[in-house]
């Protein structure tokens, strides 16, 4: 019996250290893509393109992030259920809701903390 116990722990506490690795090494990666959802979220399109990879930068204009999410309903809360970190690529998947209890699913990849794709499915409509 102790030998089980000892290995179910042993188990637990894998776990718990790679969640907390993968925590941490995904931060700034989170961190970015929140505040880009909360950038265009608050209009603030100036910030949400300096968020963006150089070479995402000169595609998308910031009049073209205000086209993207004109006339949608900003955002109140952002949260990653899937989170995917190999070398300086991070991947993210999850949900974005609005006061409103409207939900969209976000998608991100990032190189180097900079956003390299973005996906926000659907966008939920202004009241």
């Amino acid at each position: 019996m102790k030998i089980l116990r000892n290995i179910i722990l042993g188990l637990v506490a894998l776990v718990g250290l790679t969640l907390a690795i993968v925590m941490f090494f995904s931060a700034g990666a989170r961190e970015h893509a929140r505040g880009f959802v909360e950038d265009v979220s608050a209009g603030d399109f100036a910030a949400a393109h300096a968020r963006l990879h150089p070479q995402l930068q000169q595609l998308t204009s910031e009049e073209e992030l205000q086209q993207m999410f004109e006339g949608s309903e900003p955002y109140a809360e952002v949260s990653f259920s899937s989170i995917s970190v190999e070398n300086s690529r991070a991947e993210l998947s999850g949900t974005a809701s609005t006061i409103s209890d409207c939900s969209s699913e976000v998608r991100f990849v990032l190189l180097d903390d900079q956003i390299t794709m973005f996906d926000i499915t659907p966008l939920c409509p202004a009241p």
